[in-house]
């Protein structure tokens, strides 16, 4: 072989060593391993208010000592806190996000995507953003001094950002009334088309039954209020969003249902006509909040007093 062609094959070599070099470093630097705690809270279970801001809502989930509120007057679903905490618990960034994209979605998720806020008695705790791809399919948790992560929760597929993007109205519980037999004192029922079938339950001495009338079906009665304790709402609206619900708010409710604890506190519903082809039904909580309710949610619970004879 002559000196030029073994000079040709020193460079190749050469230049093959300098790839591979180049590969592993970048393969080390990708493979470091990651601070699984990042976005942790060490005493999680202390912690007693978070705060989701997003550039259309801010959000406030409180702890009142005895369940969660979201933004101090409404009831939190005790289901929705559990996944909240079950993920701020589990959720582990995977891996930096590589470094020709940090700069576009540290740009997004300080635009669109939900800044968290982590409180021990007003102490803040933890404070990072979280978002996503536009498919859902990536998380992203930034921190301000380590930049942007992506987020798994391991042995799961899941978008774990999803939680956290949820609106006040999707926070809240979607139990209506929400009573049970120590608690329930009284029950009203007003039609407004039907007047002569209105009906009022309560403890008529043997026990709860309609009041001012002939013993009723027992089975027929308990299996109404059953049915009215545990009346859970589709979705809670936000007015002026759909103005089909907007202009049907404005009529006279067909049914009107009140129900009384023992502290004489009262839920008021008021139940809406369905609109053609529309397979929800419309109710309005304590004469301001629009609520969706399914056709079959309804039904159990539109009674009259005829409906109770034996």
């Amino acid at each position: 072989m002559s000196q030029e062609k073994k000079n040709k094959a020193l460079v190749a070599s050469l230049g093959g060593l300098i790839v591979l070099a180049v590969a592993l470093f970048f393969y080390q630097s990708d493979s470091q391993e990651v601070d699984k705690n990042i976005f942790k809270v060490q005493d999680l279970s202390s912690v007693d208010r978070v705060t989701l801001s997003s550039a259309t809502e801010e959000v406030e989930l409180s702890f009142s000592g005895s369940k969660w509120l979201v933004n101090k007057n409404q009831e939190a679903d005790e289901q929705l806190i559990t996944v909240l905490f079950a993920t701020l618990q589990q959720a582990e960034p995977k891996r930096q996000v590589a470094n020709n994209l940090k700069d576009s979605i540290t740009s997004m998720l300080l635009k669109e995507g939900v800044k968290l806020n982590l409180y021990q008695e007003n102490a803040l705790v933890k404070s990072f953003y979280a978002g996503g791809n536009s498919a859902k399919t990536e998380a992203y948790f930034l921190d301000n001094d380590l930049g942007p992560y992506i987020m798994t929760i391991p042995g799961y597929r899941v978008y774990v950002s999803g939680v956290f993007e949820l609106t006040a109205n999707g926070w809240r519980d979607r139990r209506v009334f929400n009573f049970n037999w120590r608690n329930f004192k009284k029950l009203e029922t007003e039609f407004s088309r039907q007047p002569n079938q209105n009906f009022s339950i309560s403890d008529q001495g043997a026990g709860f039954d309609l009041v001012n009338s002939p013993p009723s079906d027992t089975t027929k009665l308990n299996d109404y209020l059953d049915a009215v304790s545990l009346l859970v709402a589709k979705e809670y609206l936000t007015p002026g969003l759909i103005p089909a619900y907007d202009s049907l708010l404005q009529t006279t409710p067909i049914a009107t249902i009140r129900v009384y604890d023992l502290g004489d506190n009262t839920m008021t519903l008021d139940l809406y006509p369905p609109i053609e082809d529309d397979q929800d039904a419309l109710g309005r909580l304590n004469a301001a909040d629009p609520v969706l309710f399914s056709r079959s949610q309804v039904i159990p619970i539109l009674k009259t007093r005829d409906y109770f004879k034996k």
